[in-house]
């Protein structure tokens, strides 16, 4: 408990987290504002609950409470039925129908894996009259499609993470490019959307500006009299096959039952490699770790081993060949996969040891040889982003504990790459070219290259 001299307002003491001598403020660790574990003196904890950065992290808190009780409050009141006409008695000797579209968004929980029919029926609420379906065939539609839902449970699970990770991380570098990014902002309804119609493939509608030009063709290779009809009718008609392939339902004008296409059909997407190519499924080319791909084309050379960097800094007993020729290389395969080129932040391995640093060559020979700028992580986080710091390694470090700038390892150290960004503002970089703009506007701007 804190000391007697002062007590922290009642309603925090659910967010404080004491031992012996420190305490915790759960709030920030929450929130990403402290170190994960970072435990401060009872003497302290008073300024640090008046301090801006506390401060922040509460309305944070207090938005994100906010907005998942809205949540849950639609939830609710998506399975309220008031208002919802009265589905007629079900008599097994009459035609039924099912409706084309639910009047309200269902969700299906995990403790509730089946739900009553009779509650079923009453929730979907009528239907066009000209949707007629014998008994047998209203069950067996119901059933599958709402057994298919129900069975990917985990699927939806792990697709909510995924995209709850990806907005608070944009929650935290730039929480307004969730609003200004539409993209962003219809990623919280895909689940209702999968619910309602089925898998993403079936309504997807573009893959970046890639697809201006598939809108351009629609409109060039119409009848140029009615080009928005056209164009509209090309949509609908690659829907179509969107909606065929990823196993859709249709209703039949000719036997008036509800199908879909074959299996052959339907493994198109699994068999086509130009389907597969359109849609980006393409597998990944397997890459060899610890392999060094030489230049190739005009750029492809040699230097001799006394001319490398890494000859410099060889801390082996046996040296190569002073003149002997080793092929520069264009990138590395690191363990994890990844591509490392010259100039790429990776982490490496040296005697079992963790480091990070900068490639600044690549020389291939009978040993494929990665010369590594080295760099030490900060004790102190950045001021603004609280993220980890950079630095090269100090005088002391080099002289007292045999810390070196440039590092000659095996390929097989590299391990994955990562990203590492300039501070401009610590840096005090300024502007030293000019971004122009449309003629005549008078945009032009000082930027920072």
């Amino acid at each position: 408990m804190p000391p007697a001299a002062w007590k922290p307002p009642p309603e925090l003491e659910p967010h404080l987290e004491y031992r012996a001598d420190n305490v915790r403020c759960l709030i920030c660790t929450n929130q990403g504002k402290t170190n994960v574990g970072e435990w401060i003196k009872h003497t302290t904890l008073k300024a640090h609950l008046q301090c801006a950065l506390h401060r922040q992290a509460s309305e944070n808190e207090t938005a994100k409470q906010q907005i998942r009780e809205e949540d849950l409050a639609r939830q609710s009141e998506a399975y309220n039925a008031d208002g919802v006409a009265d589905f007629p008695v079900f008599n097994p000797l009459e035609p039924s129908y099912v409706p084309q579209m639910f009047p309200v968004a269902m969700d299906l929980d995990d403790d509730q894996p089946s739900i009553p029919m009779s509650q079923l029926l009453h929730e979907l609420g009528p239907a066009p009259a000209n949707v007629q379906l014998s008994p047998e065939e209203t069950r067996a539609v119901l059933e599958q499609e709402f057994q298919r839902i129900s069975l990917n449970h985990q699927y939806l699970a792990q697709l909510n993470v995924a995209i709850v990770n990806l907005l608070d991380a944009f929650d935290v570098v730039d929480p307004l490019r969730i609003l200004v990014k539409i993209k962003l902002h219809l990623l919280a309804h895909i689940l209702d959307d999968i619910r309602r119609f089925g898998p993403t493939i079936r309504f997807a509608t573009e893959i970046y500006e890639a697809y201006n030009g598939v809108f351009r063709l629609c409109s060039v290779y119409s009848n140029h009299r009615a080009p928005s009809r056209d164009i509209s009718l090309k949509f609908a008609l690659m829907s179509h096959v969107k909606h065929y392939l990823s196993g859709g339902y249709w209703r039949s004008l000719t036997s008036s039952k509800w199908i879909q296409a074959g299996g052959a059909v339907q493994r198109v997407l699994q068999d086509d490699p130009v389907f597969q190519c359109h849609l980006g499924w393409v597998p990944l080319a397997e890459e060899t770790p610890a392999f060094i791909k030489a230049l190739t084309g005009k750029k492809k050379g040699f230097i001799l081993w006394k001319d490398t960097i890494a000859s410099r800094h060889w801390q082996r007993d046996i040296h190569p060949t002073p003149e002997g020729r080793w092929d520069l290389g264009q990138y590395v395969v690191a363990s994890s996969g990844d591509r490392a080129s010259i100039g790429t932040w990776v982490f490496a391995l040296q005697s079992g040891k963790t480091i990070i640093g900068r490639i600044k060559e690549l020389v291939d020979n009978t040993l494929a040889i990665v010369t590594l700028e080295r760099f030490m992580i900060s004790s102190q986080c950045h001021p603004e982003f609280l993220w980890p710091v950079l630095r090269r390694p100090t005088g002391k470090e080099i002289t007292e504990d045999g810390v070196q700038s440039f590092l000659a390892l095996d390929s097989t150290s590299i391990q994955f790459i990562c990203s590492v960004q300039h501070d401009c503002r610590r840096g005090d970089c300024q502007p030293s070219a000019v971004q122009k703009s449309s003629p005549g506007t008078g945009g032009d701007r000082p930027v920072i290259r």
